[in-house]
């Protein structure tokens, strides 16, 4: 397991956690499951994980340069796979979008996750992994998003998140198009098998699947996702196909891709009963999209749960409204595994030479 280093041609460091305390957290709680993992796999199936930064831009503002973050399958034979399909396997890998909570792209807690699907040969067996991107929302390359002083990240986040008089969000979906871009550019992703997940923010990105309708995009899923200032399409727009929502250069990519790629998206939103930064009618929003959009949508909610209850670094959160939960943790997360199962892999695994 890559343990989330950075890749040897990172130049700095960026902070990965809010303290100490949240650092052990995650790692302790990642050793175990590399442990268990050691223990439940056979030699001969297990799959290593590797990361390494990747930056990329978004081509539709003003160039906004992003940091994410890049964790596949180390090959026994192959160092370097991410700028050399040759001498990898020859089956496409799926590919999977992470969007950050609002401490940013730059957390030890995702890069867990992602090894954790990497590496999952329950799921990823037949391809021998996945690629998990870790988008970035913010343009954030050191880790700013930890700060205490929130202003800063504040400030990006509503511009990130504003909307114009007919409720589109055309700076989200730009950046939600460029870690798009970003993982499909990737030569072991196979473009017809995309999924994304979101965390406390990143529910924002999963919700706006809803509008996009990006193909390839088989599965959507988000934990203790808020959805916070989201408004409904049949509200705003009088639009019947509802195209008011995006901007033309989305609907020219969708007209090109339509064609070649088909599929359909699934969405699980995982939820605590308990969380105060959700409310209903903004998850009511927020199904009422994924509807409009003919996306079948399963929530799952958890009584007596509060806000970011995947992570077990909550448990150091002075903050009342935040805290781990190991049960809803395991559900949801083995509920999302179920999903990326069905949605990847209903059919056969494609090569590269198809």
């Amino acid at each position: 397991s890559s343990g989330g280093g950075d890749g040897e041609h990172n130049c700095h460091h960026p902070r990965l956690a809010k303290d100490e305390a949240y650092a052990n957290a995650i790692q302790t709680a990642w050793r175990a499951e590399i442990s268990k993992r050691a223990v439940v796999s056979s030699p001969d199936s297990t799959i290593s994980s590797v990361g390494s930064t990747l930056k990329y831009k978004c081509k539709e503002d003003d160039g906004t340069i992003f940091y994410g973050y890049v964790v596949q399958p180390l090959k026994e034979d192959d160092s370097n796979i991410d700028n050399d399909s040759s001498s990898s396997s020859n089956i496409l890998l799926p590919g999977i979008l992470f969007f950050h909570t609002g401490a940013g792209p730059q957390d030890l807690f995702l890069r867990w996750k992602a090894d954790s699907l990497v590496t999952d040969d329950d799921i990823f067996g037949a391809t021998k992994g996945c690629v998990v991107l870790i988008a970035d929302l913010l343009s954030d390359e050191e880790g700013w998003s930890w700060d205490n002083d929130r202003s800063r990240y504040d400030q990006t986040r509503n511009k990130v998140l504003s909307h114009d008089d007919n409720g589109v969000r055309s700076n989200l979906q730009q950046r939600i198009l460029a870690a798009i871009s970003a993982l499909e550019d990737m030569p072991t992703v196979d473009k017809t098998r995309l999924a994304a997940l979101g965390w406390c923010f990143g529910g924002h990105p999963i919700a706006e699947f809803g509008r996009i309708q990006h193909p390839g995009i088989r599965a959507i899923a988000s934990f203790h996702g808020v959805f916070d200032g989201i408004l409904d399409s049949d509200n705003v727009s009088s639009n019947d196909d509802g195209d008011d929502y995006l901007p033309e250069t989305i609907k020219k990519q969708q007209q090109k891709d339509a064609t070649t790629i088909e599929g359909e998206t699934e969405a699980l939103i995982c939820n605590g009963l308990d969380d105060p930064f959700v409310s209903r009618s903004a998850l009511t929003t927020c199904q009422s999209i994924f509807a409009n959009a003919n996306i079948e949508c399963t929530v799952r909610e958890f009584s007596d749960v509060r806000h970011g209850f995947t992570n077990p670094a909550q448990d150091f959160n002075p903050n009342p409204n935040f805290q781990y939960d190991d049960d809803a943790a395991s559900q949801s997360w083995l509920a999302c595994r179920s999903l990326l199962k069905r949605a990847f892999f209903s059919a056969t695994p494609p090569s590269i030479e198809s």
